[in-house]
């Protein structure tokens, strides 16, 4: 009998712990995206970001990230000049943190609906805009829909950091 209401007590325990650690439905239906990339200064970008024109700005490195929970935003700017034979910045550059939220448009050319990304500053700054390529790249565009182009090296283009399965 005492072994029976050991195995009981120990049974009802796993039950508990086993539905305590069950994650809630509804929490899982919300993603979080991260992009990141490298992308050459450009007056209009570095207009719009408020990058003081005083700034060395070779290069910058972008990681956004989208959250499906409350359509917010963190974008992590950092540019600077070039560090010779690496990726990273003379002096360990300049960083700038953006938070705010994403507002979803859709845009239709060429037969196409391309879903437009709007990236809204607490702050009230000028919003970025990114026309989503697929579900892995995102493109930053103009307010006319223009593709902001790059340079040689370096385009205006920001990848998916996990890769959507669907594409």
């Amino acid at each position: 009998m005492r072994s029976v209401s050991c195995f009981l007590i120990v049974l009802i325990c796993c039950i508990a712990l086993h539905s305590c650690s069950q994650n809630n439905a509804s929490n899982t239906n919300f993603v979080t995206d991260i992009f990141i990339g490298s992308t050459p200064c450009n007056s209009i970008v570095n207009n719009e970001l408020k990058i003081p024109s005083s700034d060395t700005c070779d290069y910058m490195t972008w990681e956004l990230t989208l959250s499906g929970r409350d359509s917010s935003i963190k974008l992590l700017i950092s540019y600077g000049a070039y560090l010779p034979n690496t990726m990273y910045f003379l002096n360990g550059g300049k960083s700038m943190n953006i938070h705010g939220k994403q507002k979803t448009t859709y845009y239709k050319r060429n037969n196409t609906d391309y879903r437009i990304i709007h990236l809204v500053d607490e702050e009230k700054k000028p919003e970025l805009l990114f026309i989503e390529l697929d579900n892995n790249i995102l493109h930053l565009i103009d307010s006319n829909m223009k593709f902001i182009k790059g340079d040689a090296g370096l385009a205006f283009v920001l990848n998916r950091v996990n890769l959507s399965q669907s594409n």
